[in-house]
């Protein structure tokens, strides 16, 4: 794929950003209780703007790079990797392994004066291939059953 995502772009763009004040860059989400400290959404395009504006000292980063496999257990909540062997999951798994490597999630965050500025973007793409991770829960659950009742 030779065109640049969209996440890809804003990734980018925030890590420009950051460079040109001298912030650092920690791959990490930024965890916190927001109903304790105040907290602002960022459209993803303005982020980079914001940090020339307000300089913070760090930015968080994270992007999470696809895996059909992997994000389709994430999706029903399993860790059994025994369940990517059955037919209608490994049909839905085939059909997205086209994206795997790219770029699914942008997680951005900085904190300024006390206030959390931050976003979580997906790729468009990634709210059809949940919700066909989510129509399989009802199989999978079956299938779980059976192999423990069997």
């Amino acid at each position: 794929m030779s065109e640049i995502s969209q996440l890809d772009q804003i990734v980018n763009d925030v890590r420009a950003a950051a460079k040109e004040v001298g912030a650092l860059v920690i791959e990490s989400a930024l965890a916190g209780d927001r109903d304790t400290f105040p907290s602002a959404s960022v459209e993803a395009a303005d982020f980079p703007a914001l940090i020339r504006h307000v300089r913070p000292r760090l930015v968080y980063l994270v992007s999470a790079e696809f895996d059909a496999g992997d994000d389709l257990l994430d999706a029903v909540e399993e860790e059994d990797e025994s369940l990517l062997e059955l037919p209608a999951v490994k049909t839905v798994v085939s059909k997205w392994r086209a994206r795997d490597g790219q770029t699914s999630r942008v997680a951005l965050a900085i904190v300024v004066d006390g206030v959390i500025h931050d976003i979580v973007e997906d790729a468009d793409w990634l709210i059809e291939f949940e919700s066909e991770a989510e129509d399989l829960v009802e199989e999978i659950e079956k299938a779980l059953e059976a192999r423990d009742h069997g």
